[in-house]
């Protein structure tokens, strides 16, 4: 199978949208289309998806075996060890078997997990308690061997603080912007929809654009929405 890249998405203020945004950005189509979900106490990201938990990832060599399958069509498996020689191993068999989306809890803990990964996606609204939670993040991750960092700002509730302050305080550039999205997180969190598997609407667009930078997946994105169209016109002149 293909390698391809493990990407990271940790929300150290708000879990749930962290969970909104790794459930979607697997959904988006050419994303691997597999999640593992870290947090341990409220497994997050699995009962998005699920109606039930989600099976713990499987020994060497099948980490994905006993995943469960979403009505979306992405696997979800969990698991509980934030040590960084375990997530080592699971990221090395997760890049080798086609890559993955590591759904990361808001606990600090996570740090260890989220320097393994190919690709961390950082994600802070303008506020000051979220801006001050991801800087204790961005403090603890060690000597990171994932190839990059992607800052992602989130549009939420009005915010004195501005773009610049927050590049300011946690010392990278922006490299995604999230607009609000209100809607598309409630429809994630309370129904298990996934808007960025469609791409209707900006915010399911930017999740889309991200996914593009992780993983390059323009082309079967191009291909996706040629499809919609035909189907559009399809319905159209059987009205």
């Amino acid at each position: 199978m293909e390698q391809r890249d493990v990407a990271a998405v940790w929300c150290p203020a708000q879990p749930l949208l962290g969970a909104a945004v790794a459930s979607n950005l697997a959904a988006v189509p050419g994303a691997p289309g597999a999640v593992v979900d870290f947090d341990r106490d409220w497994t997050e990201t699995s009962s998005v998806l699920l109606d039930g938990p989600a099976p713990l990832a499987g020994p060497p060599g099948d980490v994905l075996g006993s995943a469960a399958k979403a009505s979306c069509g992405v696997t979800v498996v969990a698991s509980r060890s934030f040590s960084a020689d375990a997530a080592r191993a699971l990221v090395d068999e997760l890049r080798e078997g086609g890559g993955a989306v590591l759904s990361l809890p808001a606990v600090l803990d996570a740090a260890a997990v989220a320097a393994e990964a190919d690709t961390l996606l950082l994600i802070v609204e303008r506020s000051f308690p979220a801006l001050r939670r991801a800087k204790l993040a961005i403090d603890r991750v060690p000597a990171a061997r994932h190839r990059s960092l992607i800052l992602v700002i989130a549009e939420g509730q009005p915010s004195d603080l501005t773009l610049a302050d927050v590049v300011d305080v946690l010392g990278h550039p922006m490299q995604a912007h999230l607009p609000p999205g209100e809607k598309e997180v409630a429809a994630t969190l309370e129904r298990g929809s996934l808007p960025a598997a469609s791409g209707r609407g900006p915010w399911a667009r930017a999740i889309r654009a991200l996914a593009a930078d992780v993983w390059d997946t323009a082309p079967d994105m191009a291909r996706a929405e040629r499809a919609n169209g035909r189907l559009a016109r399809v319905v159209e002149a059987l009205r």
